[in-house]
């Protein structure tokens, strides 16, 4: 089995929280559906002032849901890390391993003279431009350095989906999935070709 392996990416916090609100929403949604059709049933029915307050319902609990599912999604403690810089590697039916990461501190000989402290300092700008690809930011691994790894067996895959050009894995027992945007993937990639152990979904 191949393995791939993601450029450093960074992911924003919307990219989550269209997630959960797909995942969540139709959920919530069926639950508002009841009171909703009473109400609309009573007002046609009964008194229409009924409709009025069966109109006011989604425009009532709309927001709140929505901030419920912003702060249960990305204020948990997996939410930092999760937008931390990051890479990832991927061994389809074995195990993924995510890989986080932070720019190297550079700094420089203060007794340099200042024509060489000038030129050191752009060239360590140039050589840290990074360049943008959908979602992901992407940046040379040799301005990186490792802060910390954390290895899924695959049996701990749940499911498998694409949103938006990212590939969502979702995780057993973690809260947030773990998102892969494909443009950091080698050209080689095949999202659809990746199974969960029970079958591909």
């Amino acid at each position: 089995m191949a393995v791939f392996e993601s450029t450093p990416f960074r992911l924003t916090s919307s990219v989550y929280f269209r997630i959960a609100v797909r995942q969540k929403l139709p959920k919530v949604a069926l639950s508002l559906a009841l009171p909703f059709l009473i109400l609309l049933v009573a007002g046609v029915i009964f008194d229409s002032r009924m409709l009025f307050i069966a109109l006011m319902i989604p425009f009532i609990f709309a927001p709140v849901v929505m901030s419920h599912i912003y702060y249960s999604t990305l204020l948990q403690p997996e939410a930092r890390r999760a937008l931390s810089l990051q890479k990832v590697i991927l061994e389809p039916g074995k195990s993924m391993t995510l890989v986080f990461l932070r720019k190297e501190k550079q700094s420089y000989d203060s007794g340099l003279t200042g024509d060489k402290t000038e030129e050191s300092s752009l060239t360590s700008e140039t050589s840290q431009v990074s360049i943008r690809k959908g979602n992901a930011s992407v940046i040379k691994d040799e301005e990186l350095e490792i802060i910390g790894e954390a290895t899924y067996n695959w049996n701990r895959v749940s499911e498998i989906s694409l949103f938006s050009r990212n590939l969502v894995i979702e995780l057993i027992d973690i809260s947030l999935p773990v998102v892969i945007p494909l443009s950091s993937m080698p050209a080689d990639f095949d999202p659809y070709s990746i199974e969960t152990v029970a079958g591909k979904k």
